[in-house]
């Protein structure tokens, strides 16, 4: 192979790459924080559902008060306690989880913190969050 041969292949794939990167950089941009237009008992459940399924997990309880004034959620488990009510300390080691509401488009979706996992809610409708 020639090295002008390898220089052009070289050129192409640094440009697809960085093609590819401009994409995903388009997409994130727009993804627009988010709040719950009208809690209702569905959408709780379906908040908890969704969380769920993406947490690898089969039950999780929120108030009925997440996403309706921040765009971020912070879970952390249960806490362990002894039979007195006590926590038993040293039982969670795990950092707290956070999750994001997002607008992109016209779907309320949910994901995580680094924009890795994500799901969308079909029930429940969300607007943009003001600064």
């Amino acid at each position: 192979m020639t090295y002008s041969r390898l220089f052009t292949l070289s050129l192409t794939a640094i440009t697809l790459l960085l093609c590819g990167c401009s994409l995903q950089a388009n997409e994130e941009e727009k993804a627009v924080p988010a709040l719950i237009h009208q809690p209702t008992q569905a959408a709780l459940n379906e908040l908890q559902q969704v969380i769920a399924k993406l947490l690898g997990m089969k039950k999780i309880t929120l108030a009925s008060s997440a996403f309706t004034q921040e765009s971020v959620l912070t879970l952390e488990r249960a806490q362990h306690l002894d039979a007195s009510g006590n926590m038993i300390m040293g039982r969670t080691t795990e950092s707290p989880i956070q999750l994001e509401l997002v607008l992109i488009k016209d779907s309320c979706v949910i994901r995580d913190q680094n924009g890795q996992v994500s799901e969308p809610l079909t029930l429940t409708q969300c607007h943009k969050q003001m600064p």
